[in-house]
């Protein structure tokens, strides 16, 4: 008898991977349930390895599903991570960079396939997730704009599998923002530590990176030092550490209760997945929050997977990312996936390991869209990563930290790293088809100039706003004369010079890089980028070429203008490509409720 039952279950997972039209029994395709546990890290987890908090529900689901070990999000913030998740491409391709972004109306999406396969759809969703078009396509949406948590989104999603017909197969999307700063989870006697208030105006003073156009009149000396000092108090950080532990457990037992529910599918076939949309900062490099930069940290997730087929209890160390999802998912409902997406099945790639690289691209500003302000390319553990137009290469086997940039030491690598990249992230196709649109000259990046004081600004608001402007700029010289020469008030001025110098602080710590002397040169389908005697250029026939009085080269002269032409080709690549943002009361509640905006 037990033979037999053998032969029948492996009969039925059999007729379950045939493809459409094969002959074999008919086998009910499964339903979906994709978990995405908002600013959670891969390495605060249990079942990556992580031992101070209890994550018990994870590691339980960890042994009966497939765990990835090296899966990198679509984006370092969510808007742009739910894009890669919902429609299996990268950033470069849906183009969702920004805050002002918005996923373009016609980019097909995990639901609306779904949907149109016959399978009801739903989403719980928590803060800003609601907005930039990612929520088109449900046929059921709760949570919206609300701070949610995740318990109650489980409650709610299996109220709405259980109203359900037996025969009907669904998916549910659930986002839990537990673990989104503030971290305020409860924490019995010990409170939340001692923490500050974790707000917007204290992460700004935190980072050291205060928002464009943000007033210096509402700037505040005190709050700024004050936030700053944090940096370098153990309790703070270990009373941040904890609170965030306990949120991250707090998301843990919400999906215990979730696995739990589903029990009663004992008659349906379910795929299940939960990841993460990004990681969080919590105080490495001085920084907080996320949104900046593709520091591991950041850009690395976890991901288990349940497949319906019952293989599980394996740990993979292949490279997975947002982007496999989509194909995933179709794959197992037997829904057609558009052509074109940047993923693949990880049904059949976690046996073969196929993806062998990794991109992103993000940029987080509430003022502009579809700008790349950060970005980064991963490739057989070797990392090219862009900062502030700064372009750095890691070797994460040797340097896990990435404290180490190799980019002049090893040229030629950072060179095949480049040219992969661009051909990867699909630049010849998408930046080189036309000449550079700047009409002011050669130049991809014209020279920054200062803002002018607001019209009737009285003399010393002029004279502090000038200031600053200088000091944006990079002359803290010029910003302190301009100052000094002023007639303000004494308590007015000795608060603008103390603001001044947190600021001029802030700009220098930011290190953003300029191209003086760089000569930038375009022809449709190649862009070239010279200084000091080389000259790099990269066309999506010929790839990536460095020379030196006109031979080619792999020294390190090459890699300021590589580092410049990559810088070139972000800026503008991305001409043309986002959506029209939503309407403005909408987006604006969204972003202050997600705490990105004031």
């Amino acid at each position: 008898m037990t033979a037999l039952k053998t032969l029948v279950f492996c009969a039925l997972l059999t007729s379950w991977a045939l493809p459409a039209g094969a002959a074999g029994p008919a086998a009910r395709r499964p339903s979906v349930v994709l978990v995405v546990l908002d600013s959670v890290r891969a390495d605060r987890t249990s079942p990556y390895g992580y031992l101070k908090s209890a994550t018990p529900g994870l590691s339980r689901f960890a042994e009966e599903a497939v765990l990835f070990e090296n899966t990198y999000a679509g984006s370092n913030w969510t808007g742009g991570s739910f894009a890669s998740i919902l429609t299996g491409k990268s950033p470069f391709a849906h183009g969702l960079l920004g805050l002002r972004d918005r996923l373009p109306a016609d980019v097909p999406t995990m639901q609306s396939l779904l949907a149109g396969g016959g399978y009801e759809t739903a989403a719980f969703l928590t803060g800003s997730a609601a907005a930039y078009g990612l929520s088109r396509g449900f046929g059921h949406v709760a949570g919206g704009l609300s701070e949610v948590r995740m318990s109650s989104h489980v409650a709610a999603a299996l109220a709405w599998r259980g109203g359900l017909p037996p025969e009907k197969d669904f998916f549910i999307l659930l986002h839990g923002n537990d673990a989104h700063h503030p971290y305020d989870c409860p924490a019995g006697e010990a409170g939340r530590g001692g923490l500050p208030e974790l707000g917007f105006d204290f992460f700004a003073y935190y980072n050291n990176t205060l928002p464009e156009g943000w007033d210096p009149a509402r700037l505040d000396p005190a709050k700024w030092k004050k936030a700053l000092s944090y940096r370098e108090d153990a309790a703070f950080l270990a009373a941040l550490s904890g609170a965030y532990d306990r949120c991250v457990t707090q998301l843990d037992g919400a999906v215990t209760s979730l696995l739990r529910g589903l029990e009663a599918e004992k008659n349906r076939p379910l795929l299940v997945i939960v990841t993460s949309d990004h990681g969080e900062f919590l105080g490495e490099r001085g920084r907080l929050d996320h949104g900046w930069a593709f520091y591991e940290a950041l850009a690395r997730v976890p991901l288990l997977i349940r497949f319906p087929d019952g293989r599980g209890g394996r740990r993979l160390p292949a490279l997975a990312s947002h982007v496999d999802l989509l194909p995933t998912v179709c794959g197992a409902a037997g829904v057609a996936c558009p052509a074109g997406l940047d993923g693949t099945d990880l049904a059949s790639g976690e046996r073969g390991g196929a993806r062998r690289r990794w991109a992103a691209a993000s940029g987080i500003r509430a003022n502009s869209r579809t700008v790349a302000t950060n970005a980064a390319y991963l490739e057989d553990g070797k990392k090219l990563f862009m900062l502030n137009r700064r372009w750095r290469l890691f070797d994460l086997a040797a340097d896990p930290g990435e404290e180490t940039d190799l980019s002049l030491e090893r040229p030629a690598e950072f060179l095949r790293l480049a040219g992969s990249y661009l051909a990867f992230s699909g630049a010849g196709s998408v930046a080189l088809r036309s000449p550079l649109p700047d009409e002011r000259g050669k130049n991809c990046f014209p020279p920054r100039l200062p803002s002018p004081a607001p019209p009737g600004a009285a003399p010393c608001e002029a004279a502090r706003f000038e200031a600053f402007e200088l000091a944006r700029l990079g002359n803290p010289a010029a910003a302190a004369a301009r100052l000094a020469g002023a007639d303000c008030p004494a308590e007015t001025a000795a608060v603008n010079k103390e603001l001044l110098r947190l600021y001029s602080q802030a700009y220098a710590g930011m290190q953003h890089l300029d191209f003086e002397g760089y000569e930038f040169s375009t022809v449709p389908g190649r862009w070239g980028a010279a200084q000091g005697g080389y000259s790099v250029s990269y066309g999506a026939e010929g790839g990536l070429v460095c020379e030196a009085d006109g031979r080619p080269s792999l020294a390190a002269g090459c890699v300021p203008p590589a580092a410049a032409l990559l810088s070139c080709l972000e800026k503008y690549r991305f001409d043309g490509k986002a959506g029209e943002p939503p309407p403005g009361g909408a987006l604006e509640r969204a972003l202050r409720k997600a705490g990105y905006i004031r």
